[in-house]
């Protein structure tokens, strides 16, 4: 699904949500020297699978939150993640390396992906790449899972901590 389907899908659903585009950014200290508003709402997505390639994950949290892998693992209540490789991430989510976000899920027609976003995050905005890097979209993280779920997706809040 593209950016521009994306925005027709939020405005059919009468979700409220705020568009900024910009140069594409492939990392946090680029998203942060666009100077875009709501700063707290930026956040990092990390797309994962099991060793055996039977379980995917997309895991989404606050920017400011450290993320150990082993900790997801044990809270999931998976083990041996590692970083999905480029096909994974295009086959799965149709996007590119630095455009991974949870509007990917979107694409995954099979809802193969389960996902898991900071608790920190619940009741808050939350910034999210509309499927490219080169704009950024804020809503509601609450609107944004009801959203995903009403697709079919698994997602729910995880508690990442500091």
């Amino acid at each position: 699904m593209d950016k521009l389907k994306i925005y027709e899908l939020l405005d059919s659903k009468g979700i409220e949500y705020e568009v900024y585009s910009h140069e594409p950014v492939f990392t946090a200290a680029q998203a942060d020297s666009l100077g875009l508003p709501h700063p707290e709402a930026w956040c990092r997505n990390l797309f994962l699978r099991d060793r055996a390639k039977k379980h995917y994950y997309l895991l989404t949290v606050s920017e400011d939150h450290s993320i150990r892998i082993k900790d997801f693992e044990q809270k999931a209540g998976t083990k041996h993640l590692q970083f999905a490789s480029r096909e994974e991430l295009k086959a799965y989510l149709g996007v590119e390396t630095g455009s991974v976000g949870p509007f990917g899920l979107l694409n995954d027609t099979g809802c193969t992906v389960r996902a898991y976003i900071d608790l920190s995050l619940k009741g808050q905005l939350i910034a999210v790449h509309p499927n490219r890097n080169d704009a950024t979209v804020f809503l509601e993280t609450d609107k944004l899972i009801c959203l995903l779920r009403e697709h079919g997706s698994a997602v729910e809040y995880i508690d990442i901590g500091e």
